[in-house]
């Protein structure tokens, strides 16, 4: 390309100096003359429109290498530095002839910008930047406000940017608006001059150290009349003014739009919820909005079948922006209405306007709910017991109209469990108290099983979760007080019991009664002198009576004997070797302190064998299971001691460091088990340790089965208030839970393998018990 360079004019020739005031400086040789700079060309299309600016590379230079043509009035040569704050400096090398000088200016990596004079034979290659084509709107008004059927006019300036011109079509974001007139013409955008600037100026403008000759701005005035249409809908917001040229948004401006118009709607708290054969009042309200004025018309549209309702009119006086006003709607349903839920329209029309908005209606299923009367807890419990049949007690009511017959039943229930259906009449609202009769088998398993009750018509919310407690099968206790801890000793298949005391013939006596495969096969009255003190068994199923006067033995075949006493044993615990000697701890009132005392059934008399000093009582003793060796724990010096039952020699065990003895246990082996009172099973070693397991969560009395070898027997007691007896493999640590439903009083071994867990049971109730194997 070949372009002509004139003399500018010398208006606008400035210093080569920094202007006064700025903040940047010189340093080096400077001349006084004035310079006029330039770096790039515009660029014009056909009709005039500026496209972009062309600059100059040096062919051969680096990428940031441009040329800079500067006029000079007369010969300068400038060697020095510009320094700015913030900026990299501009090292000038500089000769200047006068007219038209060719300078190269180029930026190194470390960001320093250096100019040069070209050499004579310096070529360059041309590059285009193309201006961005886009027009900038401006309006007199940044807010509007205009009615539904009125407009508003306004001044607008379009400015064009780049090559932009010709036809510009104008529209709104907003539905319902439009803006005249719709579309514009720009016209074709020519160069504009340029005003001159020194060579300081040109080199600190950009990082670079030039700014490209930019095309001037031109600009359309035009008045522009936004027009709401006759049922625009009403906004508030931010509407867009868009400039588009051939469907290209190539402008925008966004001003805020109060729209108001006329408008009605309604809007309904709730759904409408309904039984077949009833009414209810829907609570309507409705807005107006824009001035309206007139009736408005609500009803429901789209009912479900059988479901029918009322229309209501309401008038508005149209006085302000917003009004308010609230109407009743009636809706009923038939009683063959079909039940479900449907979504309805609430309608308001007001002239031409109409809105719709949606209500749900429901028509409620009949069911029937249930409940279970004297059931408590989450869910709800109910006990059965092996071999038995337990009521379970449900209440039957009608829900949402229901009436006729329904079927009910128990699933999920466990094996052995078996249910008759429970089949109920209802009328409308009306409630029926009914029980399910569980057969429980004598094998069903023990545990707690989750069980539903199922029915044809059953609320789908219907509370129909409840818990079945399983235990093994229990018996009538004979000859007992419930409100009295049985006193009860082992016997062979079975146990003996001590009733209460009566008066009989002149004296006191007592019925003791041997239960022996879930009955009663003997029963004796013996003598209750004094009070009784306890009751033990020996090792062929003998029973002992001990009162404060006599000591009665029964043997199995009935044969009952008494001998008189000055004193018996008094305290809690006893037990009864193999000789028929009862030992406990007793106090002596010659030594004043509680001594390990073994008394004879025969004579009458104590041996006392062991002090524990004078702060220890109620101390349990324990016997192996042959009658040979007692045992008793002494907490003063952490040991248990051991005693033969025949010759009276004494073996002390140490108790390990941690271990806490609640109760202790005799293997046949002569092995010392125990249970801790803090939970867990242990048992002492021979080197003095102890191997503990923890896998009981709670403590209790244990006790050996007489014919299961390592079978260990665990209650945690009455007080404990636990409703469960563990029955613990000491081989192999595995635990059976046996569970009750009530809290277990006292739990014995059977001579003949075994055990017996007696129930808890108020003063309404009749005592229980159960055998377990």
């Amino acid at each position: 390309m070949s372009l002509s360079l004139t003399a500018p004019p010398l208006a606008s020739l400035n210093p080569f100096l920094p202007p006064a005031g700025s903040s940047c400086s010189y340093t080096g040789a400077l001349n006084a003359g004035k310079v006029f700079v330039t770096d790039n060309v515009i660029l014009n299309g056909s009709q005039g429109d500026a496209i972009g600016v062309v600059t100059e590379r040096p062919v051969g230079g680096s990428s940031a290498a441009s040329v800079l043509h500067a006029y000079a009035d007369i010969a300068q040569n400038n060697q020095g530095t510009i320094a700015c704050p913030g900026s990299s400096p501009v090292k000038v090398d500089v000769r200047l002839l006068p007219g038209w000088n060719v300078l190269i200016v180029d930026k190194d990596a470390g960001g320093t910008v250096t100019v040069v004079t070209a050499p004579p034979d310096t070529r360059v290659q041309l590059e285009l930047n193309k201006f961005p084509a886009n027009v900038r709107i401006v309006l007199d008004a940044p807010s509007l406000t205009l009615k539904a059927g009125e407009s508003v006019t306004v001044m607008a300036t379009i400015f064009q940017r780049g090559g932009l011109s010709g036809k510009i079509d104008l529209s709104t974001d907003v539905a319902g608006v439009s803006v005249e007139p719709a579309s514009v013409t720009l016209p074709v955008l020519g160069t504009q001059s340029v005003r001159g600037q020194s060579l300081f100026d040109s080199l600190t403008f950009t990082s670079h150290g030039f700014s490209p000759l930019k095309v001037g701005t031109q600009r359309l005035d035009t008045l522009l009349t936004f027009k709401a249409a006759a049922d625009a809908k009403g906004f508030t917001g931010t509407m867009t003014l868009l400039a588009k040229q051939n469907s290209q948004v190539v402008g925008q401006v966004g001003l805020e739009l109060r729209l108001t118009a006329p408008s009605v709607t309604a809007s309904v708290t709730s759904g409408v919820n309904l039984d077949r054969g009833q009414s209810t009042t829907l609570q309507v309200s409705i807005y107006a909005t824009g001035l309206l004025k007139g009736p408005v018309q609500i009803a429901l549209e789209g009912l479900p079948p059988g479901v029918t309702a009322t229309s209501a009119s309401v008038s508005f006086a149209g006085a302000s922006q917003f009004e308010q006003a609230s109407a009743q709607l009636s809706v009923s349903a038939s009683a063959t209405a079909a039940p479900g839920q449907t979504t309805a329209q609430l309608v308001t029309t007001a002239g031409s306007l109409v809105s719709r908005s949606p209500v749900y209606v429901l028509v409620q299923t009949p069911v029937v709910n249930i409940s279970f009367p004297g059931l408590y807890g989450y869910p709800p419990a109910i006990a059965g017991y092996q071999g038995s049949t337990t009521a379970l007690p449900v209440r039957v009511q009608s829900a949402h109209g229901f009436t006729g017959t329904t079927t009910l039943t128990l699933t999920k229930l466990p094996n052995g469990v078996s249910v008759v259906p429970l089949t109920v009449t209802l009328s409308p609202d009306v409630s029926v108290n009914a029980a399910f009769q569980l057969q429980i088998a004598s094998d069903a398993p023990f545990g707690a099983f989750p069980v539903t009750v199922a029915g044809d018509v059953l609320a789908p919310d219907s509370n129909a979760q409840l818990s079945l407690s399983i235990s093994p099968e229990r018996f009538l206790t004979p000859n007992v007080d419930p409100n009295v801890l049985p006193l009860t000793v082992p016997a062979k298949d079975g146990f003996w019991i001590l009733g209460e005391s009566k008066y009989t013939n002149g004296s006191s006596v007592r019925t003791l009664a041997l239960v022996q495969n879930k009955r009663v096969t003997l029963s004796r009255d013996v003598p209750d002198t004094g009070g009784v003190a306890g009751i033990l068994s020996n090792v062929n199923g003998d029973a002992y009576v001990v009162s404060l006067l006599t000591v009665t033995s029964v043997s199995t075949s009935g044969v009952v004997t008494t001998i008189p006493i000055q004193k018996g044993p008094t305290a809690n615990s006893l037990v009864l070797d193999k000789q028929n000697k009862i030992w406990s701890v007793e106090y002596d009132s010659v030594t004043r302190s509680y001594q390990l005392s073994k008394f004879s059934t025969e004579t009458g008399t104590f041996e006392r064998l062991y002090s524990f000093g004078d702060n220890y009582s109620n101390i349990p003793v324990y016997m192996d299971d042959s009658g040979s060796n007692t045992y008793v724990v002494d907490t003063r010096i952490f040991k248990i001691i051991k005693i033969s039952t025949t010759t009276g020699a004494k073996t002390e065990i140490a108790i390990p460091s941690g271990v806490l003895v609640e109760s202790l246990a005799i293997s046949d082996a002569g092995e010392v088990w125990g249970t801790q009172s803090m939970g867990g099973v242990f048992k002492l070693n021979a080197d003095g340790t102890a191997s503990v397991f923890n896998t009981l969560p709670v403590g209790g009395r244990a006790f050996f089965d007489r014919v299961a070898p390592g079978v260990l027997w665990i209650a945690p007691g009455y007080s404990s208030g636990t409703t469960a007896v563990y029955k613990y493999n000491t081989a192999t640590q595995a635990r059976n839970v046996i569970p009750f439903s009530v809290s277990v009083r006292v739990v014995l071994p059977d001579l003949m393998g075994g055990a017996t867990a007696f129930l808890y049971s108020d003063s309404s109730s009749p005592s229980y018990y159960s055998v377990l194997k």
